[in-house]
């Protein structure tokens, strides 16, 4: 069974951002779930180089999780698609797609 990691920002959302991420888990009840709090990855390249090669991963939070992502992968390869799950207060970046 394939893991689903969830990387959250629990200030996403104006503090919701852990809640909204389990419930977001909720919707894969039979699947494995590790919540990540983004705020303790230092390097999102080595963190998604050191998960298994057949899990997902699913990035939850904002505009300002999405900022800081996007600077860090910015011109890096990354091993593996990221999903984006959307759970500011406002989500112009979800909005703007």
């Amino acid at each position: 069974m394939a893991k689903i990691y969830i990387l959250y920002n629990p200030i996403a959302g104006n503090g919701t951002g852990e809640t909204q991420a389990r419930v977001l888990g909720e919707k894969y009840a039979d699947k494995a779930i590790e919540y990540v709090n983004v705020a303790i990855i230092n390097d999102y390249v080595t963190f998604f180089n050191g998960v298994e090669e057949t899990a997902k991963c699913i990035l939850c939070g904002g505009d300002g999780t999405v900022t800081r992502f996007a600077r860090e992968v910015y011109s890096k390869e990354l091993s593996r698609d990221i999903y984006y799950y959307a759970s500011g207060s406002g989500n112009d970046f979800w909005t703007d797609l």
